[in-house]
């Protein structure tokens, strides 16, 4: 039962690399989320890609290391609510375009 589950996993997963668009997401919110902590956090991430020869491994942890040191509600609990309210939003104005399209087409 269990290595059934497993099996089935690992066939979702490799068949989601194999065709990501195919299948539309259930649930858009990893995606508004995976979106707003990249823009949240950009200069984290911008400090994990620098390719600059002149700054050392050390450096880069060092870097990295003082923006982690900013805590658990700045780099993941605004970006959740980021998500939330664009997803929340997106739905709302999507309703209210739907409402004015039905008004206006009767």
């Amino acid at each position: 039962m269990i290595i059934d589950f497993i099996q089935s996993a690992i066939k979702n997963i490799k068949e989601r690399i194999k065709n990501p668009f195919t299948e539309r997401n259930t649930t858009p919110f990893a995606g508004a989320f995976f979106i707003a902590l990249v823009l949240w956090n950009w200069e984290l991430f911008y400090s994990l890609f620098q390719f600059d020869k002149d700054c050392t491994r050390i450096d880069k942890i060092l870097i990295i290391e003082t923006y982690l040191s900013k805590g658990f509600y700045k780099i993941i609990i605004i970006p959740l609510i980021l998500s939330f309210v664009s997803i929340t939003a997106y739905y709302f104005f999507n309703n209210i375009s739907l409402g004015i399209t039905t008004f206006f087409n009767r």
